[in-house]
């Protein structure tokens, strides 16, 4: 009862589809940028181009302020430098982090090549009251040739107590 419903259903809205096309005149050129599309016009879509070049980024996972009775006021990050595309960073690079514009202790952090995947490492630095600006910039000596050289920053925020 259904199947036949539906098949009819399906030709005639494929007939009217083919009515509306025939009375506006459906099989007319588009124009876009100096370009001419007939119904004929065959189109294809090109792959994206590979990357033969690693790319990395640097992120923040974890940023945190706090009180600690043990240490006092401190600020814990948890940095991510991680290479986007399947070809591997060869070289030894470094990542600066600055705390308002300050290196950070322990930065720059060394990245021993090669770098497939990601590699995680973390601060833990005294802190004073107020808004921190944190800056990570990862391959910061240009040691690296990527894919994409402008993605390299990553910036955040923190309200310590």
């Amino acid at each position: 009862m259904i199947r036949p419903l539906l098949a009819r259903f399906a030709a005639g809205t494929l007939g009217l589809a083919l009515l509306v096309l025939v009375a506006t005149g459906g099989s007319r050129a588009a124009h876009a940028d100096g370009i001419t599309l007939t119904p004929t016009t065959p189109t294809t879509v090109s792959p994206a181009p590979i990357p033969n070049k690693p790319d990395l980024v640097v992120g923040f996972e974890n940023v945190s302020c706090a009180y600690y009775p043990e240490g006092g006021l401190r600020l814990l990050l948890k940095v991510r430098v991680t290479n986007k595309t399947n070809v591997p960073a060869q070289e030894n690079f470094y990542t600066d982090v600055k705390v308002d514009g300050v290196m950070a202790d322990g930065a720059p952090h060394l990245t021993v090549g090669p770098l497939f995947i990601s590699q995680v490492f973390h601060f833990n630095l005294p802190a004073t009251p107020g808004l921190r600006v944190i800056t990570a910039l990862t391959d910061s000596t240009g040691k690296v040739a990527e894919w994409n050289e402008s993605n390299n920053a990553a910036l955040t925020r923190v309200m310590c107590p």
